[in-house]
């Protein structure tokens, strides 16, 4: 018996292990969530900036926690779907890699944004609802 057990184990450990498909497009929603999340702080109305930028923190650590565990194959079919999104989330930290993008998406968000307040403040208004901004979760 105990020599099956150690066999199994034994076998299991030499095997490789991969994603699932689920667990590659989960670490996909994971990505495009932090995105969205920090997109959506930068048009969002007061009092919930906090929530937007936590739930795209709390996302972004999972999803790079989770990117350090996988296959380079899954790596490369993860990568179709969110290279773009993260080529600037990298650095000596998990915590530095997501400031850079955080500063690269509100940047790029705020981009097309007119210096006149009035016209900024209904452009943000615009943007929160039709990227439907609060319904991100």
């Amino acid at each position: 018996m105990k020599i099956t057990i150690l066999s199994l184990l034994c076998v299991s450990l030499a095997v490789p292990t991969y994603a699932k498909a689920e667990d590659v497009d989960e670490l996909a929603r994971l990505g495009k969530l932090t995105i969205s999340a920090w997109s959506c702080f930068t048009y969002a109305p007061d009092g919930e900036e906090d929530r937007l930028y936590i739930l795209g923190m709390e996302s972004g650590v999972k999803f790079l926690e989770r990117m350090a565990k996988i296959s380079d194959e899954d790596r490369q079919r993860l990568s179709r779907k969110v290279a773009e999104l993260w080529s600037s989330a990298r650095g000596p930290s998990i915590d530095f890699a997501l400031g850079r993008l955080f500063e690269a998406t509100t940047r790029n968000a705020l981009r097309d944004f007119p210096i006149d307040e009035e016209d900024r403040d209904l452009l943000a208004m615009i943007k929160w609802d039709g990227e439907n901004c609060a319904l991100l979760k």
